[in-house]
């Protein structure tokens, strides 16, 4: 039980720090690059710079606060589900919720971190493991001893499934965030395109490019944006509307 403990403050603080890392990174590529590349521009473009870096870094943190808590939350919700202020659908909810928002965060930035987030979420992974095996699948067993072979099949093909009517208004949100960045990340990378720049740094067509030109993948942050609001506001509706019929 020790061990568990460590284990689950170790991923409070692994979550924390992460969390403000990226805050952090973020700041510094808004601020730092952007007004590097604009030092050159007028004072008014300077300060059209600032207001929207301001603004980005504000729906960034918001995206980012939404996928990081249900993962620094987790030693909390289980410490409240062995206390019993937590039913035993309403921590499902927020261990699945916390499960999607860990894959996310492994597996968005393993290309530019050569897969070492995959070794920082292993804490994060094994902790989710111990709540599903001592907190879930054994409720699972004890609720279900004396239920037929058919009900028993049934109820672990539902283990996954979202019951909206359980969900906070937070892990709803968290739920739409992740379905309008995953909508946004698939437009963007669909609708990007591949540029071709000259060794000294111009931009050329595709037919002038040759052997010494560099071929640089863009990605489409404009539909990256359109996306994920669109898909966000279709799906708030949609569940907004589930969850007001299920009332």
């Amino acid at each position: 039980m020790n061990d568990i403990n460590k284990l689950g403050k170790m991923t409070e603080v692994i979550g924390k720090l992460l969390f403000g890392l990226l805050v952090a990174i973020l700041i510094v590529l808004a601020f730092a690059m952007q007004l590097t590349k604009y030092q050159n521009k007028d004072f008014s473009e300077k300060i059209a710079v600032v207001i929207g870096a301001i603004v980005s870094i504000g729906v960034l943190y918001i995206v980012l606060r939404l996928l990081f808590r249900p993962i620094y939350n987790l030693n909390r919700n289980i410490q409240l589900r062995k206390e019993g202020k937590l039913n035993f659908q309403q921590f499902k909810t927020k261990w699945l919720m916390c499960l999607i928002c860990s894959i996310i965060i492994c597996l968005l930035p393993i290309i530019p971190t050569y897969g070492l987030s995959i070794v920082v979420m292993i804490p994060q992974f094994l902790l989710l493991h111990h709540a599903n095996r001592n907190l879930i699948q054994q409720t699972n067993l004890s609720n279900f001893q004396d239920v037929s072979t058919i009900d028993r099949f049934l109820s672990h093909k539902s283990k996954f499934r979202l019951n909206l009517k359980n969900m906070t208004k937070q892990e709803q949100l968290i739920l739409i965030t992740i379905i309008g960045i995953v909508a946004g990340l698939l437009l963007g990378y669909i609708t990007g395109e591949n540029q071709y720049y000259t060794p000294t740094g111009r931009r050329i067509n595709l037919n002038n490019a040759d052997i010494d030109s560099v071929k640089i993948f863009k990605f489409n942050y404009l539909l990256f944006f359109c996306g994920f609001a669109i898909t966000s506001g279709v799906c708030y509706l949609l569940i907004s509307r589930i969850y007001q019929k299920k009332q």
